[in-house]
């Protein structure tokens, strides 16, 4: 075997970039999907008629659904599902267990039902309106118990209301959110420009202020070359600038496996890892060997041959 020099920094650059290469030589599937069957998306299993479902398994009759499992007639829903699953849920993040009709909701679990606007609600719960933190209730708005009666008469005035205002049939706006667009995990998937989301009137965390790299300039090549004295150095990040700092565990880890100290910062080695990931969108493209159309999240100007599910298992069979 030859001395590929592993342990160097600019050697592992090298290579990933002869390997992204010699990749686009084969053909890819237009889909990253396990029994798919009637469904549009990427990184699907075991689903059935589902439309535009990213990372999603064991799903049935859904549409926009992120990182879920389980799931039976559901639309925009991020994160969850479990064993249990849930089912008639719309426009909620991390629901499930057993949730049915969960719509405009965060974190509600557990064989909860019939539950609009709430958070944090687990255990059983039924008939909440605007509520948190609520375990084993049933007929509450804002946290306050009433008859059925009262409860039907006083959602149906709230619903009204927020119809007139455009409020109803949204998730929780993103005006209420504590974190800035590029502190989310929007930012990996559907990225936009400083400018972009300044104009949408959303925040915008800006970096720190950054500082040059101490005399001395870059870590050493190779972790044989780095000494404890790395510890109380600041560094800045190749890419963009930022301060870092490599962490004493780290800095065992990286000896143990004779790896490279990086020359990145966390944020951008993060996303050099999810850049390896197709983006969350769809494009309308056809087969490079037999032109049967087809949605996919490879772009039509890529450059890797995209071949139909037919055509593809033909060439790697």
């Amino acid at each position: 075997m030859p001395d590929w020099q592993l342990e160097k920094f600019s050697t592992l650059k090298t290579l990933r970039g002869h390997f992204a290469e010699f990749c686009k030589q084969f053909p890819h599937k237009f889909q990253h999907s396990v029994q798919s069957e009637d469904s549009t998306g990427d990184y699907l299993s075991h689903v059935q008629r589902c439309r535009e479902c990213f990372a999603t398994r064991n799903s049935q009759d859904c549409a926009y659904v992120f990182h879920c499992s389980n799931l039976r007639e559901c639309r925009d829903i991020t994160v969850f599902g479990t064993g249990a699953g849930c089912n008639w849920c719309h426009e909620c993040h991390e629901i499930g267990q057993g949730c049915e009709n969960v719509c405009f909701s965060d974190q509600v679990w557990m064989s909860c039902s019939d539950i609009f606007y709430s958070k944090l609600c687990t255990q059983n719960c039924t008939n909440l309106f605007g509520c948190c933190g609520l375990r084993h209730k049933k007929n509450c708005i804002f946290n306050k118990s009433y008859t059925v009666e009262e409860y039907e008469k006083l959602r149906t005035k709230i619903v009204q209301h927020m119809k007139e205002t455009g409020e109803w049939g949204e998730f929780f706006p993103i005006s209420d959110s504590p974190f800035a667009y590029n502190e989310t995990l929007a930012q990996e998937y559907f990225p936009l420009s400083r400018e972009e989301v300044l104009e949408r009137g959303w925040t915008w965390r800006e970096n720190p202020p950054q500082s040059p790299l101490e005399k001395g300039g870059s870590p050493p090549d190779t972790i044989s070359a780095v000494d404890d004295s790395i510890l109380d150095q600041v560094l800045a990040c190749e890419d963009c600038g930022k301060n870092f700092k490599i962490q004493k565990q780290e800095l065992g880890f990286l000896r143990t496996a004779n790896l490279p100290p990086p020359q990145r910062c966390s944020d951008c080695r993060h996303f050099q890892r999810m850049a390896l990931r197709n983006p969350r969108q769809l494009f309308d493209r056809t087969c490079d060997n037999c032109s049967t159309p087809f949605q996919t999240t490879f772009a039509p100007d890529r450059p890797e041959q995209v071949f139909c599910e037919k055509c593809y298992l033909d060439a790697v069979n």
